[in-house]
């Protein structure tokens, strides 16, 4: 703002030149204040276009800002979903791996437990034939002394009881088949 001064009043010398000098002061006055007017929108433009110039400055910043942080979490995010990939697919190789396992630990089991009960039927089997040839053998034996005992009664009927005639033999050979006249030996196993 340039720094004129109004000149100090002095005594008119005459009426006109007093007039003409407050039109000349007044003059001066409305030039100090246009150009003071035009000086302070100079610096408020001067002053808006520098507070443009930082807000485009300062959005162009944000904006590189956010670019990096969305570039970033694009980074992460893939990493994460690569990572969470990876461990699904190692988690269903596992899964399958184990599903394999047991189904071969089922099948072991299923056969071990065939094996086992084939073996056991074999042994039921065996102790079948066994008890029915004990049991044919005991049926044997009971038939013989059965006829022995009834020798013997006989023979003391026909020695010492007078006057009774002696009765027939009850000796009955015994030929390895069941008979009608003798208990029948019971099955334990049905059979095939």
């Amino acid at each position: 703002m340039p720094d004129e001064r109004i000149p100090t009043a002095r005594r008119p010398a005459s009426g006109s030149s007093a007039a003409d000098r407050v039109a000349s002061i007044i003059s001066a006055a409305e030039a100090a204040a246009e150009e003071i007017r035009e000086h302070a929108e100079s610096r408020v433009r001067d002053r808006i276009a520098e507070a443009d110039r930082a807000a485009t400055n300062r959005v162009t910043a944000a904006e590189e800002e956010a670019a990096e942080i969305i570039a970033n979490a694009r980074r992460q995010s893939e990493t994460l979903i690569a990572e969470a990939l990876e461990a699904a697919d190692r988690t269903r190789q596992e899964a399958e791996q184990l599903r394999r396992e047991l189904l071969e630990d089922a099948r072991a089991t299923a056969q071990g437990v065939r094996r086992e009960g084939l073996e056991l039927v074999g042994n039921l089997r065996q102790t079948g034939d066994s008890l029915r040839t004990n049991a044919a053998r005991l049926l044997g034996d009971v038939q013989t002394i059965h006829s022995q005992m009834v020798a013997r009664i006989d023979r003391a009927e026909a020695n010492g009881l007078p006057g009774r005639p002696p009765r027939a033999s009850r000796s009955v050979p015994f030929d390895g088949r069941a008979r009608p006249d003798l208990p029948d030996v019971p099955e334990f196993i049905p059979r095939r």
